[in-house]
């Protein structure tokens, strides 16, 4: 009896031992290598490493706009929370990360239905945190809490330049408008890869990791805009805002010679840092939005003309107060005659009647073709995301009238940053330079790229230009333009009182107020624009309004900035 057990304990783990070498023969020969594919799978893992994004500086290399800082991605481990207690933690951290009812709910339901499939590592949300926020969350001690360092976008001047600068964006990981959006894909640099094996709570095991592509920063970005004259310019917008109201304003500030832009500006602002709130305010009006500039387009009209030897500044023309074209009526701003009219006088009084002059002078044809020469219904190339071409498409209509209304301003649209670079050319000697708001790259390496001047075109020649410039320091000295005279120099503007196009026509009720200066008037260091947008109609003028202000600005720039000496006495 006790032979036969003996037996049978030994058949039976015979049998059992037959079963495991078969077992392990199955499971190392037979579907041994499907087995070490898989194992391997779940072991090796593919990560990304998002490279630094390169940083945005003002034009003396120190002072930044935007930059990399750090900061943290939450993630949770399902299997190490405190399943108990996991209602109290999550309130905890959601009302730390300002997450509503549902947002908390649903990271409970995740965190259960990952810990039932044994899951480890759960993201809390798509928000990153600073290492001030991190620090906060870590003092609330919640179990299975970890945090995953990353990098974030941080603009240090607040609204400062923010419409000239853009934002990235964290979720899409893009950059958007301006610099930001522009220069993007030589801002981010070249995300690497590296392949290693994991460890069976997820985390890379250092020493097995081998770099399949090197990670590449992004290049650094020296603008060419002046902390200074930027910080100038903005302030002497807010106060354009807040004394007049208008919907919007804008500035800019270009070296004629050049193309760099010394300022640009746009109200109302925005915040980059809190960029999720900035709806249409994030919006560049400078090179974005196109508008009609009204009459400071009338040295561009005036230069055509005498460019083609139909007008020159003393030529004359009988003012009426009014003149018809197409069976309509073109008026004076004032609806007055002034008599006999000199070019000089249509300048320097903003004579509609005059401008009509010199285009039916010109005829259709010859005009059309100098406000392309000029740049107009094309964009500049100025290196900003999301620049408008403008509309010049009623120009081409077979009516007179069109042409007629657009050589003073009205018809057509155009950019701020299309008219500076227009003129650029009545203050450059009849070059017209391309604006620009990038002087530098700088590559990871230390290799510096340089933005260079760069000229699209010669509308009209030099002799032209030097006539126009006077005309328009005429204006400032005589006519409209004489709040922004400034003592001791010569200062070439002109002012502008634009109508909006409204249904059916044009509103009553706002207007627009642009100027456009240069100065030293004959060696340009510097060119203003302002405008007004949407400004309410009242008994106020751009010659009222936006003139001092470009004065206040035009004396900083000239006496303190440039440094120039006083050429009058």
């Amino acid at each position: 009896m006790r032979d036969w057990r003996i037996k049978f304990l030994f058949l039976f783990f015979l049998i059992l031992f037959g079963v495991f070498v078969f077992r392990l023969y199955h499971f190392q020969i037979v579907k041994g290598e499907e087995y070490f594919k898989l194992a391997q799978n779940q072991q090796d893992t593919l990560q990304k490493i998002s490279p630094k994004r390169g940083a945005i500086f003002f034009s003396d290399k120190k002072t930044c706009l935007a930059r990399q800082e750090k900061c943290f991605t939450i993630l949770i481990d399902p299997l190490m929370v405190d399943i108990k207690n996991i209602e109290k933690s999550i309130e905890l951290l959601g009302s730390n990360l300002n997450l509503n009812t549902s947002q908390k709910n649903r990271l409970i339901e995740n965190i259960k239905e990952k810990r039932k499939e044994g899951l480890h590592y759960l993201k809390v949300s798509n928000e990153k945190v600073s290492e001030i926020k991190k620090k906060e969350i870590q003092k609330l001690d919640i179990s299975g809490i970890y945090f995953e360092e990353e990098g974030c976008r941080f603009y240090p001047q607040g609204e400062l330049a923010a419409h000239l600068v853009g934002f990235y964006s964290e979720g899409s990981n893009e950059g958007y408008y301006g610099v930001e959006g522009f220069y993007d894909s030589v801002l981010k640099g070249v995300e690497g890869k590296i392949k290693g094996k994991k460890d069976a709570y997820g985390r890379i095991i250092p020493n097995y990791s081998q770099v399949l592509k090197q990670v590449q920063d992004g290049d650094d970005l020296i603008l060419t805009i002046d902390f200074s004259i930027q910080s100038l310019l903005e302030s002497k917008l807010k106060e354009l805002v807040e004394k007049y109201g208008p919907e919007a304003a804008t500035g800019v500030i270009m070296n004629p010679k050049t193309g760099e832009i010394l300022a640009m500006a746009s109200l109302p602002n925005f915040n980059p840092n809190e960029y999720d709130k900035a709806d249409e305010k994030s919006l560049n009006n400078v090179a974005m939005q196109a508008f009609e500039q009204g009459s400071i387009f009338k040295p561009i009209t005036m230069a055509a003309g005498i460019e083609e030897n139909v007008v020159n500044p003393q030529t004359t023309y009988e003012d009426k107060g009014f003149v018809t074209i197409d069976n309509r009526q073109i008026y004076n701003w004032d609806r007055k005659g002034r008599g006999t009219a000199n070019m000089i006088k249509v300048m320097e009084e903003s004579l509609n009647t005059g401008a009509v002059f010199v285009e039916q002078k010109l005829g259709k044809e010859k005009f059309l073709n100098y406000i392309q020469k000029f740049g107009f219904g094309e964009k500049t190339g100025i290196d900003l995301q999301g620049e408008s071409p403008g509309d010049i498409r009623n120009l081409f209509s077979p009516r007179e009238i069109e042409c007629a209304n657009a050589s003073f301003g009205q018809g057509f649209s155009a950019t701020p940053v299309q008219i500076l670079q227009a003129f650029s050319a009545i203050a450059n000697g009849g070059k017209m330079v391309r604006p620009y708001v990038v002087k530098e790259r700088i590559t990871p390496s230390g290799k510096i790229i340089k933005t260079k001047t760069e000229v699209v075109a010669s509308p009209i020649s030099a002799e032209t230009a030097a006539r126009v410039s006077a005309m328009m320091v005429s204006v400032v000295k005589n006519g409209f333009g004489k709040k922004a005279d400034v003592e001791g120099y010569l200062i070439a503007g002109k002012t502008g009182t634009a109508q909006v196009p409204d249904i059916g026509g044009y509103s009553s009720e706002v207007s627009t107020h642009t100027f456009i200066s240069f100065a030293p008037a004959l060696d340009p260091q510097f060119e203003i624009y302002i405008a007004l947008l949407k400004q309410r109609n009242g008994q106020i003028f751009a010659s009222d309004s936006i003139a001092p202000v470009v004065k206040d600005i035009s004396s900083f720039l000239l006496a303190e900035y440039f440094k120039i000496p006083p050429s009058e006495k």
